[in-house]
């Protein structure tokens, strides 16, 4: 009895860090839908801009996940969201 009991308790445990590893990436793709529209991201992580080739790259990092945007004057801005240790542009 008591060892289902501790194998509840574990079940529950893995199932909230499930339920909260995906709503962490549901707001992460609702942050990169604002970016991408050019609006304010529902919460912000820490931001870095560097030149590239001819382009400029700007990298809002959240820790698991990253949104880098890619623009090139007077050409197009492209956008990704990856993982913490994928690279910004290849």
């Amino acid at each position: 009895m008591k060892e289902k009991k501790v194998r509840n308790i574990i079940w529950i445990i893995i199932d909230i860090i499930i339920v909260l590893v995906v709503a962490y990436f549901v707001l992460g793709y609702i942050n990169f839908f604002n970016i991408s529209k050019g609006k304010e991201p529902l919460f912000d992580g820490k931001v870095s801009t560097y030149e590239k080739g001819i382009g400029n790259v700007t990298v809002h990092n959240y820790a698991i996940y990253k949104i880098v945007s890619y623009e090139v004057p007077d050409t197009n801005v492209t956008y990704s969201m990856k993982l913490w240790f994928m690279d910004d542009i290849k």
